[in-house]
């Protein structure tokens, strides 16, 4: 006998928002990404896209950062990470998220905080991420969420 685990109301949030903005990555168009985000968001970068530690505050500073960076990082396979739930509390969501990068093919898992309105959580990041060559905290008040 199969059994189907129904997704909570955060992890149905959570995937819908990764489908969509998997796809605008993947079309190359990053002002289609950017707008998945409140306009008072930030993106905090430790090395999976920039190579650097960053933050972009705002959709137009992720904009750019993807401009600059999509071709050559490829991101791929965005999916919250196995044996992690979202879960949503005081109208914060907040997951754990994987997604690989080329040309390395490295796996990074990011802490991920999404709040409805207003600003983001500070990053969090799990050991194994800390440990990943190309490791990230991406961090976003998504609009969707």
């Amino acid at each position: 006998m199969t059994t189907t685990a129904q997704q909570t109301q955060a992890a149905t949030a959570v995937t819908t928002w990764l489908a969509e903005f998997s796809a605008a990555l993947v079309a190359n168009d990053p002002a289609r990404a950017a707008a998945l985000f409140t306009e008072d968001c930030f993106w905090r970068d430790l090395i999976s896209f920039t190579w650097n530690f960053r933050t972009f505050e705002g959709r137009a500073e992720i904009t750019r950062m993807l401009e600059a960076t999509l071709s050559r990082v490829q991101p791929t396979g965005w999916t919250v990470t196995d044996g992690e739930e979202p879960a949503e509390t005081d109208g914060i969501t907040e997951a754990w998220i994987s997604f690989e990068t080329r040309p390395a093919g490295d796996t990074a898992t990011c802490g991920c905080a999404a709040a409805s309105a207003g600003p983001c959580l500070p990053p969090s990041m799990s050991s194994r991420a800390m440990r990943s060559r190309r490791a990230c905290a991406a961090l976003w008040a998504p609009s969707t969420v």
